[in-house]
């Protein structure tokens, strides 16, 4: 095999092993919450969620509840530190609760969605936002149908 065949081999076997860093949710995470939220434009009364990436778009989540459902592009975040647990964060403006991340136990990457449409809707709100944690749990997927 000559150097320049035995190089094109190394680095197409190099390439086959690279995986897509962006964030992936494998599972669906499920939450409930009695107050109403804001995801982009829409808004979401108080209930129980789940969220779950969407098949095409990994970087889009569907939050989905009884009555209303959204689609949100995200994008990647990297927390502080590996989160304990799974969580929904809100910003908190008054009464006021808009969408802001989801983190996975574990999984050193999350979500961020964007929250400017919201905010700017609130910016007569003359407190400055606070952050809500909720606890949410992470469901694994079920086996694949036949």
């Amino acid at each position: 095999m000559s150097r320049k065949t035995f190089a094109f081999a190394a680095l197409f076997t190099i390439a086959l092993g690279v995986h897509d860093a962006r964030a992936q949710l494998s599972g669906t995470i499920e939450f409930t919450t009695a107050f109403p939220f804001t995801v982009g434009k829409t808004t979401m009364a108080g209930g129980t969620y789940s969220i779950s990436s969407d098949a095409l778009d990994k970087s889009t989540l569907e939050i989905r509840g009884r009555t209303a459902s959204a689609f949100e592009l995200t994008r990647q975040a990297r927390p502080r530190a590996t989160p304990s647990k799974t969580e929904i964060v809100f910003e908190r403006y008054g009464k006021h609760y808009i969408l802001k991340s989801v983190w996975v136990a574990g999984s050193a990457v999350g979500y961020e969605l964007n929250v400017k449409f919201a905010e700017r809707q609130l910016a007569g709100a003359s407190e400055r936002p606070t952050e809500l944690r909720v606890t949410a749990r992470l469901r694994a997927p079920g086996p694949l149908p036949r």
